[in-house]
């Protein structure tokens, strides 16, 4: 994972994003993701630029695989995932087992697993017939694009210094540089200036930008924010989301079709679309992901996040008295109508009580091997997906430790 931390201008926006995003993880090179429009490389791009994003699925669930207990044990194909999912189904009884984490034998409604190929079970259960479910450990390689886009004039030909367009997709052709029909979302926004009569005046192309991001091979999560120092009323720091996401840990199915997601925060409402139906994807009021369950294309995902009544009474102490701590939360994606599916990666939900913005916070603090820095940064684009949550007045924290 890398973080990213700079400045650009609204002349050089694209070319400093895919400039990070290519080859800002000097660690781990092969989590950039690749320019493939134009063919000329990042200093080609003028208005426009295609990315391809790779994510990588580790685990994947088996389904029904039979075996028979010998010896006490049952030995799968394997081989199983660490943390991965398992669940044991006797067949001649038709009943599940249930887990035991902690040592010893189990019990005859019980199994263990003791490494990545055997579950131990209780000896009374010897020659039985079972089927097993688990995660297994897998190598699968994704691919989606991102593709970002500068208009140069918006409106009654104004000079646009003020946002970028976006869009993912599938199945990109370079040679006609377009998506095929059905596989690519509506058009996003992201801002980082109001457009407004003022900021007509104000914003130029020297017009200055600061960004951060935090990304992998798998998902980018980051802000841009236009200078406050040019107006007090017209800059913005909208959030923004390309990737696949985390499957829910007790997820019944290996989350393969459509798993990529895109949102960005903007200054305008979004044009509501049904080229998908009545739920298409904005990916400024949702988040917009390539595919449902079903196979459902480009489908609008809203937001879930654990927090408090968004008017409470504010405090100059926001942390909790009982925990020492500020409250955070994942952001759970979830379809209208198949509801919870995933998590956004490299980012959390973050409400902006007591809280400036650019503070450092540390999640999971003291646990070894699970602790993580991240930077929280305000947001106020008009339209984001936090906007239509159970809690409007949210900060976006993303992840900064390499």
């Amino acid at each position: 994972m890398a973080y990213v931390h700079g400045f650009t201008t609204a002349e050089n926006v694209l070319k400093d994003l895919a400039r990070a995003l290519t080859a800002g993880d000097v660690l781990t090179p092969e989590n950039n993701w690749t320019l493939v429009y134009p063919v000329g490389g990042v200093e080609a791009i003028a208005d426009a630029a295609t990315l391809k994003v790779q994510p990588k699925i580790l685990k994947q669930w088996v389904k029904k695989e039979p075996q028979t207990v010998t010896s006490g044990k049952i030995t799968v194909e394997g081989p199983m995932a660490a943390k991965g999912g398992t669940r044991v189904f006797v067949r001649d009884k038709k009943y599940y087992l249930y887990l035991k984490k902690e040592a010893g034998v189990p019990d005859l409604m019980e199994y263990r697993v003791l490494n990545d190929r055997e579950i131990e079970v209780n000896p009374a259960l010897e020659g039985k017939r079972i089927l097993a479910d688990y995660e297994k450990k897998v190598d699968i390689t994704t691919e989606y694009f991102v593709r970002i886009e500068k208009p140069v004039t918006y409106g009654a030909g104004v000079a646009n210094n003020h946002f970028i367009n976006w869009q993912i997709g599938e199945g990109y052709d370079l040679d006609t540089d377009a998506f095929p029909a059905d596989h690519y979302s509506t058009e996003g926004k992201l801002s980082w200036f109001k457009e407004t009569a003022n900021s007509e005046l104000i914003a130029k192309p020297w017009l200055p930008i600061e960004y951060w991001i935090s990304f992998d091979r798998n998902a980018a999560a980051g802000v841009l924010m236009g200078d406050p120092g040019l107006s007090v009323s017209d800059w913005l720091s909208a959030p923004f989301y390309f990737g696949s996401i985390e499957q829910i840990e007790g997820a019944l199915e290996t989350d393969l079709t459509g798993n990529f997601a895109g949102f960005g925060g903007s200054y305008t409402e979004p044009v509501l679309s049904k080229v998908y139906g009545d739920y298409t994807g904005t990916g400024m009021t949702d988040v917009t992901m390539a595919a449902s369950k079903t196979g459902r294309p480009y489908q609008a995902h809203k937001v879930q996040m654990f927090g408090g009544y968004e008017f409470r009474e504010k405090t100059f102490n926001g942390q909790s008295l009982h925990t020492g701590k500020h409250a955070v939360s994942d952001i759970v994606l979830a379809d209208a109508h198949e509801n919870d599916r995933g998590i956004l990666k490299h980012c959390l939900a973050v409400p902006r009580v007591a809280k400036e913005h650019g503070t450092e916070l540390i999640y999971n603090r003291y646990i070894s091997g699970e602790e993580q820095t991240y930077i929280f940064l305000n947001i106020n684009a008009p339209y984001t997906p936090f906007n239509t949550s159970g809690d409007v007045l949210i900060g976006f924290a993303i992840r900064t430790d390499l």
